[in-house]
């Protein structure tokens, strides 16, 4: 009797410890579906900062969306976006709204880094909403397009909607002749171009800091919209893809600024977001497949090779097979490529080697340094590797 009855309090404490936390019913594998409204993801200058999260029905891990508010960075909140709830919500995505700090109470770049703080929160948390961490959107309109742009920059996520982005200040402020009342209270400077505003605008431009290394990206944009140029998002799209990041831009022909109009212009341009999303994050669950093989039985007869035939950006992981053999290579798996998997056969015999060391000289004459010696250099998040053998021979060369 006393056995069964500890059972059953065993069975009750755990049963409250899954189904009950800080008042909120939850399932094992995270919160109940539906909306959770006003979650506290950091505390910023005193601020709390929050954020609206939906969790979708069925089983995860479902794509993660972050929409960020526009106003000018003095005004806008987190609800403002959801005019994109539905549509994402059906889609079956986890999409957290956010609020984050406003000027002129806080100067430029509070808001971008509670944009960046809810991004590692939002990859730290994505589990207990059903979300997958590998596979994060950033949607921003206007000033949160602004702020999107520039938070991939800086935080790797795996696709970028810009909706209206600000993205070149200089030329915009020339533009209007001086700073906009909203670029003032944001940067605390006056309206005139002095040469300190106008390095402080280059430096505060996503334009100005695009590298290969950027997720794809999907520009919305009104033609006739007189607030923020339609040419921002057309430059952007050339600059992007002159560095070979994937850009889609959508025209909303005759629409101005105001995002709510859009859907009189065109009815359908929420569905081509989710299109673009759906397919540019991709299904986590699908894995290709490369086989590395020194006598060339597989795709390639190097890993070297194999890394660059997987695309950018990729959306799955691939797992790259190497059988037994000795490889002597020079390997970086880049920052863009990620999901990588490197599977050996038995780690004695499959051996990925160099024997680079910093005063050996390159081409031109010049010490290589240590920084530039490593065997294998991996850049990438997520990447995972077994059976294999990671080697630097020089001391054997010494001997």
């Amino acid at each position: 009797m006393q056995q069964d009855r500890l059972a059953f309090n065993l069975s009750i404490i755990l049963f409250t410890i899954i189904l009950s936390v800080s008042g909120n019913w939850i399932l094992a594998a995270g919160l109940t579906p539906g909306l959770h409204a006003d979650v506290e993801y950091c505390r910023a200058a005193g601020e709390s900062l929050r954020l609206d999260a939906y969790v979708p029905a069925g089983e995860g891990p479902h794509p993660v969306a972050i929409l960020v508010h526009g106003g000018g960075w003095i005004g806008g909140d987190k609800q403002d976006m959801n005019l994109f709830y539905d549509s994402l919500s059906q889609a079956g995505f986890t999409w957290f709204s956010i609020n984050y700090r406003l000027a002129p109470a806080h100067r430029w770049p509070a808001c971008l880094d509670d944009v960046r703080t809810a991004i590692r929160w939002v990859k730290d948390h994505a589990p207990d909403y059903q979300g997958d961490p590998e596979r994060i959107a950033l949607l921003g309109y206007s000033a949160g397009g602004h702020l999107a742009c520039m938070a991939a920059i800086q935080e790797p996520v795996q696709a970028v909607v810009g909706c209206a982005p600000p993205i070149d200040h200089l030329s915009d402020s020339i533009r209007r002749g001086g700073l906009s009342e909203c670029m003032q209270q944001l940067l605390n400077r006056p309206t005139a171009i002095d040469k300190q505003n106008r390095e402080l605008l280059q430096s505060i431009s996503p334009i100005n800091q695009i590298s290969s290394n950027l997720p794809p990206f999907l520009l919305v944009h009104g033609a006739a919209d007189q607030s923020v140029s339609y040419s921002q998002s057309t430059r952007l799209r050339e600059k992007l893809l002159k560095h070979n990041v994937p850009c889609q831009l959508i025209t909303i022909e005759g629409a101005p600024h105001r995002i709510t109009e859009w859907v009189k212009y065109d009815p359908d341009y929420q569905q081509q977001i989710i299109t673009w999303l759906v397919k540019t994050l991709g299904n986590k669950t699908a894995t290709a497949q490369i086989t590395v093989s020194p006598d060339g039985s597989g795709d390639f007869t190097t890993v070297r090779a194999a890394i660059d035939s997987i695309p950018s950006n990729n959306a799955c992981r691939t797992v790259i097979h190497i059988k037994p053999g000795t490889y002597q290579e020079i390997i970086i798996v880049p920052r863009m490529k990620r999901y990588i998997t490197f599977q050996g056969q038995n780690a004695e015999t499959t051996i990925l080697t160099n024997h680079l060391y910093a005063s050996m000289k390159d081409d031109q004459g010049k010490e290589l340094g240590t920084f530039r010696t490593p065997t294998v250099t991996i850049e990438a998040d997520d990447f995972s590797a077994e059976k294999i053998t990671f080697e630097n021979t020089l001391l054997d060369k010494l001997k």
